[in-house]
């Protein structure tokens, strides 16, 4: 009996020292480094490109030189350049737009296109870790052809006016990003002829080059 005891504390002895030989060996947890997408810096300069469907109001001069309003339509398509300075989660710059395409309107008393529209504004925004929420402000030109029964031939003018906004801009990678937003302008309009409102929707990819 007492043989059998020494044999089995024995063999309990050796076990548990088994145990401990294993778990000085076994390695430790794992340490895997965090993963977190990857968040564009707004700071620097971009560039893009932008597709924008505009609505309009407009005035023709009618018989008399009393104003005939209508309504008109129209897309754009065209690049867009900005440079962005940043502090924390503030994001503020300059930036500037052209787009080629038409838009049109028509009525009894003539009619009015534009082709060419830019605009050159500042922009504030606050950046959601890679989501850009943004308000933008400042001037639009449009070259406006218009066409009235008064008139022989058409005649082709530049008209400069001012325009207010804002958007969203989300980073995909951290140079790449897509935006949408709203622009108000008014007042591009010569005398009583030309664009009185118009009203776009812009969406957009811009590539955010080293600073």
């Amino acid at each position: 009996m007492g043989s059998f005891r020494q044999r089995l504390v024995a063999a309990c002895a050796i076990l548990a020292a088994s145990f401990q030989a294993c778990a000085a060996d076994t390695p430790g947890p794992i340490d895997f480094p965090q993963m977190r997408p990857s968040v564009v810096d707004w700071h620097g300069p971009y560039g893009g490109v932008l597709l924008a469907v505009k609505s309009f109001q407009a005035q023709i001069a009618g018989l008399g030189g009393t104003p005939d309003n209508i309504d008109g339509s129209g897309r754009l398509a065209g690049i867009v350049a900005g440079y962005n300075l940043s502090h924390n989660n503030m994001v503020y710059g300059l930036e500037g737009d052209v787009g080629y395409g038409q838009i049109r309107a028509l009525s009894g008393q003539g009619k009015l296109e534009a082709d060419i529209m830019g605009t050159l504004r500042a922009r504030l925004g606050y950046d959601f870790e890679g989501s850009l929420l943004f308000a933008t402000a400042g001037a639009t030109f449009a070259g406006v052809n218009k066409t009235s029964r008064l008139m022989v031939k058409g005649d082709t003018s530049t008209h400069i006016g001012w325009i207010v906004g804002g958007g969203l801009e989300h980073a995909f990678a951290r140079s790449l990003t897509g935006r949408i937003e709203y622009l108000y302008g008014r007042n591009l309009q010569d005398k009583n002829t030309g664009i009185r409102d118009i009203h776009m929707i812009r969406a957009g990819v811009v590539y955010h080059l080293p600073d």
